[in-house]
């Protein structure tokens, strides 16, 4: 897997998107590859459809490692989001790279429902993530031909934790989220990089495995790295008490 800093960079004008103009986009002929997890140990069940969606080939948003494009499915006229690596080279439009992102998020939905199972009154939920090909043969930009889509989400966007130490005002449901997915998985995942609106709808999650050299979760995840930098900031709070998580030895005393 290369760095990110060994790569040459996409430089796009980004602008606001108007979504009513969706049908003046360029339209596609597109796969999309759902992951769904069932368990953890259980393996990923990866499914195909097939949609026709208009893509503006200007991106609307960006964030550290990704480009937003706006695009609108032509059967139900859901808006939806591409996203597209910065980063220029054939690994970042891969399978692999892609497939990488597809199980991330597929394992924070799991974790999410797990946690929703047990603090109902603080439910969160990760939106799907698609795998996407543009199957026609269609004029398309080189960097929209292999993306990862998923649905667009409206309101203010905030992000609560990263995938090291940063750690938002008022966000102990976040941390205790990542500390739940630790917990639950006894020390060998832990679901980061916290985003999304609403603080109830999430997206672009990282994973960090305790088992190295572990390929699965893409260049997120930071291994036993991360998940101490997330320990050293981290105090357990009212929901990690009645989730009755078990502390980290890195973890700072709650009396400090």
């Amino acid at each position: 897997e290369p760095k990110a800093s060994s790569t040459s960079a996409l430089s796009l004008e980004v602008w606001p998107a108007d979504w009513e103009e969706h049908k003046s986009w360029p339209e596609h002929r597109v796969e999309l590859v759902s992951s769904t997890l069932e368990g953890v140990g259980r393996p990923m069940r990866w499914n195909a459809c097939h949609r026709r969606v208009h893509i503006r080939p200007q991106p609307f948003a960006q964030g550290a490692m990704r480009y937003a494009f706006p695009a609108v499915d032509t059967s139900n006229l859901a808006k939806m989001v591409v996203k597209v690596y910065k980063h220029e080279g054939e690994w970042w439009r891969s399978v692999v790279a892609l497939e990488n992102d597809a199980r991330v998020h597929a394992y924070a939905h799991f974790f999410a429902a797990e946690f929703s199972k047990r603090v109902p009154d603080r439910a969160i939920e990760f939106v799907r993530a698609f795998r996407m090909k543009i199957m026609d043969g269609t004029e398309t930009c080189d960097y929209l031909k292999c993306s990862m889509v998923e649905p667009f989400i409206p309101g203010k966007y905030e992000k609560y934790t990263n995938n090291l130490s940063y750690l938002a005002p008022d966000a102990e449901w976040a941390e205790a989220f990542s500390h739940f997915t630790w917990h639950f998985t006894k020390g060998q995942l832990m679901v980061v990089d916290i985003q999304g609106a609403k603080s109830t709808i999430l997206t672009d999650p990282q994973i960090h495995s305790r088992k190295p050299d572990d390929d699965r979760f893409g260049h997120g995840n930071l291994g036993t790295q991360g998940m101490d930098a997330f320990f050293l900031q981290h105090k357990c709070n009212d929901i990690c008490d009645s989730l009755q998580l078990q502390p980290s030895p890195m973890q700072r005393p709650n009396s400090d």
